[in-house]
């Protein structure tokens, strides 16, 4: 009994301090490398902590709300995403470096399970479960969804999207095309899974009360600016001032909570 209450109190702290040594490693990484978009990394990377930290307090403060890990998770993805992201930039810049392929290999999974959290962060908010059966249907999309994405992306031949890298896995022929097939179609629908699932802020915010209520009134506005403006960049290529205030944003929603 005390083992798992030990565990349960540890847990969480050892998860945020992993996703905040990556993020701080992004910076660090950054720093050194000075790589063409290195200071769009520090500025993504620092504007990424809260996200723990929010995972953090939820998990400590809630035990039983499976909510707060997802932010935990959604923070460790990022990090991971970011870290590998900066490494292989610096390895680039720096010839001689070990592992940059393995780095590269990683930034693609990790980037995946970022954007396969967002829907869960409006999905789950904020009890840690979903505002009615109805939507079963939905998180069950975004679930199989991302296992189809992370079993067949290894296999895309070419340059690996996340990082200037050929992919060493990757595969030619019919499986490389069925996999990158796979790979686009599911990315597109998870994006497009995130506009549902902040409407579903608005449906859980008709039957809330107290507490609840308000938390979902700034919440649920939040994460409407939030999808609106990825949207919006999404479908168009705006300037780098445009990228930056973006990232801005990423910043927004977590501090909402």
């Amino acid at each position: 009994m005390m083992g798992r209450m030990a565990r349960t109190m540890w847990a969480p702290w050892t998860v945020a301090g992993v996703a905040i040594c990556l993020l701080l490693g992004t910076v660090v990484l950054a720093l050194v490398g000075r790589a063409a978009d290195w200071q769009g990394q520090i500025v993504a990377a620092l504007l990424f902590l809260p996200v723990p930290v929010v995972g953090l307090l939820i998990a400590r403060r809630f035990p039983d709300n499976p909510y707060g890990w997802v932010w935990l998770i959604l923070a460790v993805a990022s990090g991971v995403s970011q870290w590998s992201g900066a490494y292989v930039d610096f390895g680039l810049e720096h010839p001689g470096v070990p592992l940059v392929a393995v780095a590269g290999l990683l930034s693609g999974p990790s980037w995946v399970f970022t954007f396969w959290m967002f829907p869960f962060v409006m999905l789950l908010f904020p009890n840690g479960r979903l505002p009615s059966p109805r939507w079963r249907p939905l998180a069950k999309l975004v679930i199989g969804t991302g296992v189809v994405v992370l079993l067949t992306g290894w296999a895309v031949p070419g340059e690996l999207g996340t990082v200037p890298l050929d992919n060493p896995l990757g595969v030619e022929g019919v499986v490389g095309l069925i996999s990158q097939g796979l790979l686009i179609t599911g990315v597109m629908a998870i994006f497009v899974a995130v506009i549902p699932a902040g409407i579903s802020l608005f449906v859980r915010y008709r039957s809330a009360t107290g507490v609840e209520r308000r938390q979902l009134k700034w919440f649920a506005w939040a994460a409407g600016f939030f999808v609106s403006v990825y949207a919006l960049d999404w479908v168009w290529e705006a300037p780098g001032a445009w990228s930056r205030w973006c990232d801005c944003c990423t910043s927004f929603t977590p501090q909402t909570i």
